[in-house]
């Protein structure tokens, strides 16, 4: 029998909980994301984005595609409606199809040339404020909404990242 995100124990959970007792900087944090997302959620790309208010962008923490995305590349985010949901208002985002791809990120057709056509995404916040996003994206109907409270709770690892390394 295969377990679904939906049946996932919340022992699936303590490798995270065991990297962030123990983590100084933010790459075993990091490390540990990836490794869950790889086995629960899957992803063509993965990226981890800070949030930077006062100039309305996102910046990349984390790839997995150096070549394509890499670390520093920043995207003014802030004023989008994309940027109204997650940043602002601090809720997941889903997308689906390429009209959602195109309505949430301006450089859109780099992405739906790779193949990704669905992207999901979970805002990691701290005391009210939006720090950064976890942000996974593969082909189309990769993701489903059943499953935003887990990359919620796996996003909610990455405060300390965020906050070891600010």
């Amino acid at each position: 029998m295969t377990l679904t995100l939906r049946d996932l124990p919340a022992s699936a959970y303590f490798p995270l909980t065991e990297v962030c007792a123990t983590a100084r900087t933010s790459e075993p944090i990091f490390a540990a994301v990836v490794a869950f997302c790889e086995a629960h959620f899957g992803f063509k790309l993965l990226t981890i984005l800070r949030h930077l208010p006062e100039t309305r962008e996102i910046e990349r923490v984390y790839t997995s595609n150096l070549e394509a995305y890499p670390i520093g590349g920043r995207k003014p985010m802030g004023g989008t409606p994309w940027g109204d949901v997650v940043l602002k208002a601090g809720r997941p985002w889903l997308g689906n199809g390429a009209e959602d791809m195109r309505w949430a990120y301006p450089d859109a057709e780099k992405s739906l040339a790779m193949g990704r056509q669905s992207s999901f995404c979970a805002p990691v916040r701290f005391a009210g404020e939006t720090l950064g996003v976890l942000n996974l994206s593969a082909a189309r109907d990769s993701y489903d909404f059943a499953d935003a409270r887990h990359l919620q709770t796996v996003s909610a690892f990455l405060v300390q990242a965020f906050l070891t390394d600010a």
